[in-house]
């Protein structure tokens, strides 16, 4: 008999942004921190990071401009956290969508469809996970956020794999690489699509990201 499955966890971005998990758990000052961070996405997806002071916050949200600062010590730190906050939305889908799988062959494809059935659903993210690259690629103490969003992407989908591997069908090694492999097509047209006209639409990117996949697991399963 097949070990029970282990339910997925939700990896731990920071105190504040844990807490979003569940809003009705919220005090009043997390509530306000949860304002001012809904702003900030939605200002760096309509116009971009020049609408992200404390004042232009402070008016979208109806909060002076000590009360935003006093949530948040500075704009990098602002920034930061609109960051984690993104990557946990990311989670909170992904592994939602996840534990609908009914087999293991669906849920590794659910495991390659959830980024784009999240960016799908909430397209304002695109804007600030590019954002998110520049700022990974222009200052060291950002590149954590990275990190943990490509490994935690890994993981993943190494763990999908494991009924592939127990089976003895494809190694350790071979998962590993295949998962990385896998997230960096995931990564390529996401970016692609967010940032360029790019001539496919979201599902189709989806569906073509699935099929290589699939393929390039069948191609590791014959060697």
């Amino acid at each position: 008999m097949r070990p029970k499955k282990k339910k997925t966890e939700l990896p731990v971005a920071s105190p504040l942004i844990f807490a979003r998990i569940d809003s009705t758990r919220l005090t009043k000052g997390e509530k306000r921190k949860q304002l001012i961070l809904d702003a900030m996405i939605d200002a760096i997806a309509k116009k971009g990071l020049d609408e992200t002071s404390f004042d232009t916050i402070g008016k979208t949200t109806k909060m002076l401009r000590t009360h935003v600062s006093y949530y948040f010590s500075n704009r990098e730190e602002m920034i930061r956290s609109t960051f984690e906050y993104t990557i946990q939305s990311l989670q909170r889908v992904t592994v939602a969508y996840i534990e609908g799988a009914k087999n293991d062959k669906q849920r590794f494809q659910r495991t390659i469809e959830a980024p784009f059935v999240w960016l799908k659903k909430y397209p304002k993210f695109g804007p600030v996970i590019a954002l998110m690259y520049y700022y990974c690629a222009h200052k060291a103490s950002f590149k954590p956020l990275q990190d943990m969003l490509r490994q935690m992407g890994e993981k993943r989908h190494v763990g999908c794999l494991e009924p592939w591997v127990q089976a003895k069908k494809i190694t350790r090694a071979q998962a590993v690489a295949l998962a990385r492999l896998i997230q960096t097509i995931q990564t390529g047209y996401l970016v692609q699509y967010f940032n360029s006209h790019y001539p496919h639409s979201i599902d189709q990117l989806k569906n073509m990201t699935v099929a290589t996949a699939f393929k390039l697991l069948d191609s590791e399963s014959k060697r």
